[in-house]
């Protein structure tokens, strides 16, 4: 089983973070064991965002009997966050020099764990 889940650790949630401290925010914001939830409306209906806490997430799956062989990363940055045009771009070639880099997934906003299910 692949999992993929963004990363609270990570460099991009850590600077969302921050400018949410800086103007009124939208989404309103609740932290828990497992993560960050931001919640909003979208179209009149509800809107939730998760970034998980990762080492939180191999400890419950563990817990299930579920093993994290190996964990890396999709993307430095959630290139969605940013308008068509140079800055999309720019983000897109920043990961694939992420990638070629082997830039630590704990630094990454997506987060992908290759798990397998251990036999009873």
């Amino acid at each position: 089983m692949i999992l993929m889940e963004s990363n609270l650790a990570s460099i991009e949630t850590r600077l969302v973070r921050l400018a949410r401290r800086m103007h009124t925010p939208s989404s309103r914001l609740e932290e828990t064991e497992d993560g960050l939830e931001f919640w909003s409306q979208q179209d009149g209906e509800p809107f939730l965002v998760r970034i998980a806490n990762i080492p939180q997430l191999v400890l419950s799956l563990g817990k299930l009997g579920v093993h994290v062989k190996r964990r890396f990363s999709t993307e430095f940055w959630d290139i969605n966050r940013f308008p068509e045009g140079w800055l999309r771009r720019w983000a897109i070639l920043f990961n694939r020099l992420c990638f070629r880099l082997s830039v630590p997934p704990g630094l990454s906003c997506g987060n992908g764990l290759l798990c397998e299910k251990r036999s009873p």
